[in-house]
This record gives structure tokens, sequence and C-alpha cells, in this order.
């Protein structure tokens, strides 16, 4: 959706990327998964397994 107002070579972001969420109502985790591999794409994660948090950040 966000695509069409960032330039090329842009970034955007999201976060609550962890897939260990503390509130189940929070699905971010489910969208990163499905997008991140079709585009360049980095994570900011402290620890593997963490509850909740991670920020993922793909390169339009």
């Amino acid at each position: 959706m966000y695509n069409q107002f960032v330039r090329k070579g842009g970034l955007i972001a999201f976060h609550d990327i962890v897939e260990n969420q503390p509130l189940e109502m929070n699905q971010v985790q489910y969208f990163w998964k499905k997008i991140k591999d079709q585009y360049e794409h980095y994570e900011l994660i402290d620890k593997i397994g963490q509850c909740g948090y991670g920020i993922g950040v793909i390169r339009v």
C-alpha cells in the first residue's frame, strides 16, 4: 500500500515483527513474514525468542 508514497530506494519500517507477541490482536508478524523476502530487508531484534517488539525494514 505505501510504496506508492516512497521514492525508489526508500525505506518502509514495521514494528512488532517478532513472532512471539504478547497481545493476540497484534498481527504484524504474519504480514512481515509474508512480504519480507520480496524486498531487500533488515531485521532489528534484540534477542531471538523475545516476547514482542522487533523492527523490520524493507527497501522499495
